[in-house]
């Protein structure tokens, strides 16, 4: 008894000094967390389950979450780092040692062809709870040897799989395991049965080695794909208790793992891939081992995958650990949305959380004024092209041989010269591109070879190449602009050509770019037409070789080099080279340029190969489109850029990283004009506030400048003599800092650019803030500037003040201006109005927040736009987000300095409870003693 009293005054006591502190008594109460899925609009559908039937980018956007890889390539720098396999044995002395942990490379003079790797399978299961092994690594690799699309495994066959290769019969692989011995300081797992080592011998040179045919590679589970498969559906810590055989009809087998390789295709066990690439598995039977697994699929509709709380984080990972974790929520809903008007609409109300393509320029000003709208903006890895059928008429080689000559060159020439590129770009896009003439785009300045040839818009250029080769016409062609009708073409005469692309409502300007290219087509003589499609028959006419010109999009791998030999080498005509490009001259460069270890020398290799495709024109680049992604900024935060410019295509460490926005317990507002002059200049300021307005000193604080637009000379930032497009420095006493912007020069039309200023305050959490200007040339316009002189911040029932201010084009104050304020939801109150007359350019309105204007939330974000007008000017507008937030701003504002004189109070009170409290239970005792006696 006398324990448990005592243990009870201990317990009131510390409950008391924890209160006393300000600190938490106790963690989220059981059973009360509710389930947090990340809601994601697709454009398309997944295609199946089955990962070697899928080849389109809405199906691996699935399909990469899933089936994980081996290896990982880190986020800041792109680099394979250690996962599963831990790195090599670059000295070749046969031990892994602690110094060779996360290297990828060979020493020099070491054997380059000679590669052994080492893994650590403890802790990696399949989604059935079944261990995965080395067999099962050895498997997949045989399995994926198989798929004709998959190009990283030829080194690893005979001849490097190229011509005169005998793989096709024996279906052997120069890989397999080897005695493993580990340098004991490197971190091993329980059971020495799941690390071992794999010796790789290349059969060529390869320089996609370590990051493809190692780091790339997918486990996939052996028991669920050879024969008839079998599933565990039912497990205890790896262990199965029942297991459900004959899943599917026979594929035969990809390895025997007696001889640790594949089995020669003349055996009737043969593992049969087109056999495996048309099963239909259900969702528990899609195996990987990857942070999510398949859960529910309505085909048409959604598609929902659970986290795999099983999944391998390797905490003890000195490279990984810190951006490994389990996912931070509990599932993925991706749901289709066919226009990108639906899904914006489902972004703002709230019923998705990403748009997971690029929203059309047409919605990014309304989207800007969202405050819950965030925007990831990246290079335009996404290139739109136009593609012609080299083996069928009249784009290429008679007979379909190339010995025979080109009989389209110049036809394709010709139409190279009808692609209004500029126009594109500038209207369609709204200069959120850049124009392509290569592959590679023109930013990636170490692989873009400048002196390719260019085809510039004309009609006339076209005209007179068609004159030059193509002279008979027929008559009476309905050819408009073309007096002579329509031209006569190589075996197809007169006949109707037709660009096939997608329809309208899935990309409008891939849609309205054909229909400009087929106008112009027919302004020079060329019968056209457009055939609009659904996405899925568009990819299904290329697999089936069903077309004669194409116009679609792709995200540029990562690999330039792969990139092209998949695409335009001769021996991938049956997989990705959907063109039939065939050239000697062009084979031998790329075949080099993968074998070449030298970066400088494979460099020129490919800047040769990217000059033969302009010569050559199998294909034709378009444009290169800005990657604009948007999401809810409220509901997710922390996304990170993948290897090809995207938050979440292939962007595994936004899906394991990002997480609920913590409470930020400071703001942070960003105050730039709204319009100003070519080459003029302004201050922005970036301003830090506690939470009641006072301002914080010493935050360091990121400026940058930038533009959703490519190519435009953004101007610079200056603070205290250094230049750049980002800036760094430190608030002052008001929590202010100023930087300097220099805009660029511009003739013919206005730019928009944008300032982001992003700050971290210790304890207080993170915040980023974006404004915006449009630089004009030289005419008369308003600017607007917002200033939040106490913070943006408001407690139900309290207000703010804004100063706004009102300049032209030459900085100088306007008067007689009429200010518009309206905000977004709707709700805020201005004073002394919505619509106000400035006599002298400058004034304050009000912004109050009714008290009952949260409801049942605890936080809402608001926009408050600001135009600006008068009779003879271009109107100026510009916005800010404010805060309402439920806070009780202190009588007076804390001092830091003082925050121990706090603690010492709330320990000094503690301490006098604890005594009264101890008091009164040895009193309670002694009497006790007293009444019933010594027991």
């Amino acid at each position: 008894m006398k324990t448990a009293i005592r243990l009870f005054a201990l317990t009131i006591a510390t409950v008391l000094l924890l209160v006393s502190l300000n600190l938490p008594v106790s963690g989220e109460l059981p059973g009360t967390r509710q389930e947090v899925i990340l809601r994601v609009g697709a454009q398309d559908d997944m295609k199946s389950r089955n990962i070697l039937a899928v080849n389109d980018v809405w199906s691996k956007n699935v399909h990469f979450l899933v089936y994980s890889t081996v290896g990982l390539f880190a986020p800041e720098t792109e680099e394979l780092m250690p996962y599963i396999v831990k790195g090599i044995d670059a000295d070749d002395d046969g031990i892994f040692e602690q110094t060779e942990y996360g290297e990828f490379s060979k020493q020099d003079g070491s054997n380059t062809s000679v590669v052994t790797a080492y893994y650590d399978f403890n802790g990696v299961y399949f989604h059935d709870g079944v261990q995965a092994t080395a067999d099962d690594l050895l498997f997949s690799y045989h399995l994926m040897a198989l798929d004709p699309f998959d190009i990283s495994l030829d080194v690893l066959k005979d001849m490097g799989g190229q011509e005169g290769s005998n793989y096709s019969t024996t279906r052997w692989l120069w890989v397999y395991p080897v005695g493993d011995i580990w340098d004991p300081a490197i971190f091993v797992g329980e059971d020495d049965g799941l690390t071992f080592a794999l010796r790789f011998e290349l059969q060529s040179d390869y320089s996609g080695f370590s990051e493809h045919t190692l780091g790339e590679m997918r486990t996939l589970p052996r028991h669920l794909w050879e024969d008839t498969g079998k599933v565990c559906r039912e497990s205890d810590d790896g262990t199965c208790l029942t297991w459900e055989e004959d899943i599917h009809r026979s594929h035969g087998f990809a390895y025997d793992p007696a001889k640790h390789n594949g089995i020669p295709a003349a055996s009737p066990d043969a593992f049969q891939f087109s056999e495996a690439e048309s099963c239909l598995f259900e969702d528990d039977e899609a195996l990987g081992t990857g942070p999510f697994v398949f859960s529910e699929w309505n085909p048409g509709v959604s598609m929902k995958l659970d986290m795999y709380e099983d999944f391998y984080v390797d905490a003890k990972d000195r490279n990984g650990s810190k951006y490994m974790s389990l996912p931070h929520f509990d599932g993925i809903l991706f749901r289709i949305y066919k226009t990108a008007r639906a899904a914006v609409f489902a972004l703002q109300a709230g019923e998705i959380d990403i748009v997971s393509w690029p929203v059309p320029p047409d919605f990014v000003p309304e989207l800007l004024q969202d405050p819950n709208v965030g925007f990831s903006i990246s290079a335009g890895n996404r290139l739109t092209y136009l593609g012609y059928n080299m083996l069928k008429s009249p784009f290429g080689y008679p007979g379909n041989d190339p010995t025979m000559g080109d009989h389209g060159l110049y036809l394709r020439r010709a139409i190279a010269h009808l692609i209004d590129r500029e126009r594109i770009v500038t209207t369609l896009l709204q200069d959120y591109a850049f124009p392509g003439d290569q592959f590679i785009h023109p930013d990636d300045v170490l692989w873009y070879n400048k002196s390719v040839p260019k085809y510039n818009y004309s009609l006339a250029a076209a005209r007179q190449i068609l004159d030059d080769h193509y002279t008979e016409s027929f008559q009476g062609g309905p050819g408009l602009g073309w007096s002579g009708g329509y031209r006569n073409l190589p075996t197809i005469g007169a006949q109707e050509i037709e660009i096939l692309c997608s329809q309208a409502h899935y990309d409008p300007i891939q849609a309205q770019t054909c229909s400009m290219l087929a106008a112009d087509m027919r302004m020079v003589g060329i019968r056209a037409a457009v055939g609009h499609l659904a996405f899925g028959d568009l990819i299904e006419h290329l697999d089936n070789r069903d077309f004669q010109m194409w116009i679609l999009q792709l995200t540029r791998p990562y690999d330039i080099t792969e990139f092209l030999y998949a695409t335009f080498h001769s021996s991938r005509i049956d997989s990705g080279n959907l063109a039939g490009f065939q050239n000697d001259s062009f084979d031998s460069l790329v075949e080099e340029a993968r074998e070449e270890l030298d970066i400088g020398r494979r460099i020129s290799l490919v800047k040769q190969s990217s000059g033969i495709l302009a010569d050559a024109l199998p294909n034709d680049a378009i444009y290169f489109r800005a990657n604009v992604e948007v999401y809810r900024k409220d509901r997710f935060v922390n996304w990170s850029l993948s290897r090809v410019g995207s938050i979440f295509q292939g962007s595994f460490f936004s899906l394991v990283g990002i997480h609920h926005p913590p409470p930020t317990l400071f703001s942070l507002s960003l105050s730039s004009v709204s319009a100003m002059k070519s080459r003029g200049s302004t201050t922005v300021t970036a301003t830090i506030r506690e939470l009641w307005g006072t301002g914080i000193e010493g935050v360091d604080v990121e400026i940058c400048v930038g533009t959703m637009g490519m190519g435009t000379n953004l101007g610079n930032l200056t603070l205290n003599g250094e230049k750049g497009l980002c800036i760094s420095g430190l608030t002052d006493m008001n929590g202010d800092l100023d930087v300097r912007y220099e805009a660029p020069f511009t003739v013919h039309k206005t730019i928009s650019v944008h300032f982001t200023a992003t700050a971290e305050v210790e304890g207080k959490g993170s915040a980023s803030e974006v404004s915006w200007t449009t630089i004009h040339p030289e005419r008369e316009f308003l600017s607007v500037s917002i200033r939040k002189t106490n913070g943006d911040i408001i407690s139900p029932g309290g207000r703010i003040p804004l100063r706004i201010e009102v300049t032209d084009w030459r900085g100088l104050p306007v008067s007689g201006v009429v200010l518009v304020l309206e905000s977004s939801p709707e709700g805020l109150v201005f004073h002394p109005s919505s619509e106000i007359l400035l006599d002298e350019g400058t004034g304050s309105v009000s912004v109050r927040a009714p008290s009952d204007i949260l409801g049942e939330k605890s936080e809402m974000s608001f926009s408050v736009s600001v135009t600006a007008t008068k009779i003879g000017y271009v109107s100026g507008e510009t916005w800010s987000e404010v805060i309402v937030l439920e806070f009780e701003p202190p009588s007076t504002p804390p001092d830091g300095r003082n925050d121990w004189r706090l603690v010492l109070i709330g320990v000094f009170l503690a301490a006098i409870v604890i005594l009264a409290i101890y008091r009164f239970v040895v009193n309670s005792s002694a009497i006790g003693k007293r009444k019933h006696g010594n027991r």
